[in-house]
């Protein structure tokens, strides 16, 4: 929760920034490239019939992208580009158990962003759109409790490829009227339509380490630098 309020403080300050920090850019560029790091938590939503869903504990992960950005107006432009993620997940069964499942997953969205108005200093973003996803690698460990063994045959089986949506918020920092080097803060959600999971072969009596029906659930605050290109 603390993390939280700490995303959200960082997020208003360019609301309520005082008038004297709001000045004007020489130029506007229509193109952008932009670089960030991102400290993400996940988890997976699992539903167990048409009125209910369980949960994974949000565990820690990190996130890398580089995005281009297009800008057609001082207040709308359109971002796409690829990111890598690094998730990881918990998953227990019946006290028996506990699987560790981490994945390297790549995303590529396409974002419509509203902006406060680019030819500012401080410029403030909301933005939402379509992605896509998929898998790069996958890994699994597990623990037995009290000498127990787990007697069904448990594998890891994923879609190879998931459709989803993304969306949140930025605030960008010029450092120069010139208009050549921003910092960016953004606050980011990744939230999957389509299941995460395939099919298992059920003649050998198989089961799905990630329960069928579930869907992959990521957030996080994303730090970097963003520049335009020239040409």
């Amino acid at each position: 929760m603390n993390r939280l309020y700490l995303l959200a403080s960082l997020l208003v300050f360019p609301f309520i920034a005082k008038t004297q920090f709001v000045d004007y850019v020489e130029k506007v560029y229509d193109q952008e490239v932009s670089f960030q790091y991102g400290f993400t938590y996940s988890y997976l939503e699992s539903k167990v019939c048409a009125t209910q869903s369980i949960y994974t504990r949000p565990e820690s992960g990190y996130s890398l992208s580089l995005q281009y950005e297009h800008i057609y107006r001082r207040y709308f432009s359109v971002e796409t580009g690829l990111s890598y993620l690094k998730l990881n997940y918990n998953l227990s069964y019946e006290s028996k158990v506990e699987y560790k499942v981490q994945l390297d997953n790549i995303n590529i969205p396409l974002l419509f962003k509203y902006n406060s108005d680019l030819s500012n200093f401080i410029n403030y973003s909301l933005f939402a759109g379509p992605q896509i996803g998929g898998n790069l690698h996958s890994d699994v460990s597990y623990k037995f409790y009290n000498d127990t063994q787990d007697t069904i045959n448990r594998v890891l089986s994923l879609a190879p490829a998931t459709f989803g949506l993304s969306y949140g918020a930025s605030a960008e920092f010029t450092f120069n009227k010139a208009k050549t080097l921003k910092f960016v803060i953004s606050g980011k959600g990744n939230y999957d339509l389509t299941k995460a999971t395939a099919s298992v072969n059920e003649k050998t009596f198989e089961k799905n380490i990630i329960p069928d029906e579930t869907r992959m659930i990521s957030y996080g605050i994303y730090f970097g630098l963003k520049a335009p290109i020239f040409y």
